[in-house]
Order: structure tokens, then C-alpha cells, then sequence
């Protein structure tokens, strides 16, 4: 009797184990079943084609349409002239069209992945939204394929920028931030003041129109001061208006100048550096205009040191 109630309670160990098998396995199912119905309700198959090792096997390639194509592994021969292409929202991985020329084709939307365009020329492409990766590419493309709207250009550039970080290629890099510069200001300025639909669309409102202007005031401020980290020479220029500064203070404080007033504004002007480096201090000068000059002394070479560094960690 003890074999038998032990061999009942095997079994009613195994059905109940049984059950929570079907109990999850009817849980997977019904998963399956709504995914199912989810993907065939809301998904549909790409249109995507994917071509994996072909090369072209002509040297002038026009008016094709390759549009939302994967291309891995793509080769083309030297001096292949490509004329009127659609290659937009393309993907180029791993690709190899080294010495090609591209005239009025269309790149809108692609994306550019561990590619090698070394030697390609580009002229009248279109590249609005289209996405660099360590892909090699001659800076020419910079000057000739910018898109003409600023927030399309600066999005172009920064993509640019990380990209020549990545194969680090330092003078590249310099270049897209510059080009970079030139395009978030126009886009501030159009974001502040454009009456176009999409800014009027993104920063309709008092709200955002003065949040916007403030951006720009921001931006113009440290283009003066330092080029936003980039211009050497603006530094220079913000130390020649801290000299003129000091002459006008100068000249302003001396009640009675020795000579006339034009030979003493020379002078001091000739003293001004002495004066800016601390060497010289003129009694006149009051202690609060004094620590003002060291301020700023040490505010111009902190960033003259910071555009040293950001040099540096570029190459």
C-alpha cells in the first residue's frame, strides 16, 4: 500500500509538472500568436535590396537608379564616371570606389560605413541627411556638396567632423569645425529671426524665439572673444581691444598729461603691454580697474591653453 501511495503521488507530482509545462508553453504560444498578428497588421517586407561582392563591370555608369540599396563589399574601377545616379537612402558597407567621379548624383539619406572614396570626386552631389563613418573621403567634398540649408549643413558637418575623428585625420577635423561654426550661426540667426515654416514651425513664440536669440548673443559673444575655440587670431584681437581699453582708461584718469594729448595716448599705448602683463602699474590706476586687467590676463591665457590642448588631442 506504501509502494502504491508513493507510486500516486509520483504521478500526481508528474501531472501537476505537466500542467505548468502546458500553462507556460500555451503562454509562448499565445506571445507568438499576437506578435504575429501585430507584425502582419502593422509591418510590412522592405524594399530594400541587398547586393554582397559585385563590382561594376562598366566605367560609366548614368541616369540608374540604386535607390535603398545595401551594397557590401562593392568595387568599382579607377576613373568610373558615375552621371545622374540615385543612390539615395543607400548603405555603403565595407565598400571599395577609390578614384571614381560623381556628377549631380544623389546621396540623400545614405549612410557611409568603413567605405574608401580616396581619390573620388564629387561635384553637385546631393548629401541632405546623409551619415559618415570611418569612411575615407578627400576634403574637396567639404567645399563643393554642403547642403544650402544651415541646419541641414551643420548636421552634414558634424558628421563629417566625428568621422575624420575617427580615421584621425586632424586637419580634416579643423576644417568641418570651422565650416561647422560658419553653419550653427546662420542656423541661430535663421532660428531667431527667419519667418521660413520650419522655424517658424520649431521656435514659433515668444518662448522660444527668446531662447533662441540668447543662443545666438551666446554664440556671437565667444566667436569674438575666442572663435568658439577655434581662431588663434580672435584671441590676439580680444588682447589688442583689452590694450586700447587700458589707453582709453589711461588717458581718461591722468587729468594733467605730460606733452599733449595725442603724444600721451601714444605713449601709453606703447606702455599698455607692460601694463596688461603686470610689469608696469601706474599710480593712477585704481585697484579695482588693476584686478580687472589681471582677470582678464588670466581669462586670455586660459584659453589660449585650451585651444593648445584641443589642438593637441586632435592629432
Amino acid at each position: 500500500m506504501k509502494f502504491l501511495k508513493i507510486k500516486m503521488g509520483d504521478k500526481k507530482h508528474e501531472s501537476s509538472s505537466e500542467v505548468r509545462v502546458k500553462k507556460e508553453l500555451t503562454y509562448v504560444e499565445k506571445l507568438d500568436e499576437e506578435r504575429e498578428i501585430s507584425k502582419e497588421k502593422y509591418l510590412q517586407k522592405s524594399i530594400r535590396q541587398v547586393h554582397v561582392d559585385l563590382w561594376f563591370k562598366t566605367k560609366n555608369v548614368s541616369k540608374a537608379n540604386f535607390s535603398n540599396t545595401l551594397f557590401t563589399r562593392l568595387v568599382s574601377s579607377k576613373d568610373t564616371k558615375f552621371i545622374n545616379v540615385d543612390f539615395s537612402y543607400c548603405i555603403f558597407d565595407h565598400n571599395y570606389i577609390r578614384g571614381c567621379s560623381f556628377d549631380n548624383c544623389n546621396f540623400t539619406g545614405a549612410k557611409f560605413l568603413n567605405t574608401n572614396f580616396q581619390g573620388s570626386s564629387f561635384t553637385s552631389c546631393d548629401f541632405k541627411y546623409a551619415f559618415f563613418e570611418k569612411t575615407i573621403i578627400d576634403d574637396d567634398f567639404i567645399f563643393t556638396n554642403l547642403p544650402k540649408e544651415s541646419n541641414l549643413r551643420q548636421k552634414l558637418l558634424r558628421s563629417l567632423r566625428v568621422n575624420f575623428q575617427q580615421l584621425g585625420d586632424s586637419d580634416n577635423v579643423n576644417k568641418s569645425i570651422v565650416y561647422e561654426l560658419d553653419a550653427t550661426a546662420e542656423y541661430l540667426w535663421d532660428a531667431a529671426f527667419s519667418n521660413e515654416k520650419y522655424y517658424q514651425d520649431k521656435y514659433g513664440g515668444f518662448k522660444r524665439r527668446g531662447e533662441a536669440i540668447l543662443k545666438l548673443i551666446n554664440f556671437k559673444f565667444w566667436d569674438f572673444v575666442w572663435g568658439n575655440g577655434e581662431k588663434v587670431w580672435k584671441i590676439l584681437r580680444f588682447l589688442l581691444s583689452m590694450l586700447v581699453v587700458i589707453v582709453v582708461y589711461d588717458v581718461a584718469m591722468q587729468k594733467y598729461p605730460d606733452g599733449d594729448s595725442i603724444s600721451y595716448a601714444l605713449n601709453s599705448f606703447r606702455n599698455s603691454f607692460a601694463v596688461f602683463f603686470g610689469i608696469k602699474t601706474p599710480s593712477h590706476f585704481s585697484s579695482n580697474f588693476t584686478a580687472f586687467i589681471m582677470f582678464v590676463r588670466l581669462f586670455i591665457f586660459a584659453l589660449f591653453v585650451s585651444i593648445m590642448v584641443k589642438r593637441l588631442n586632435r592629432r
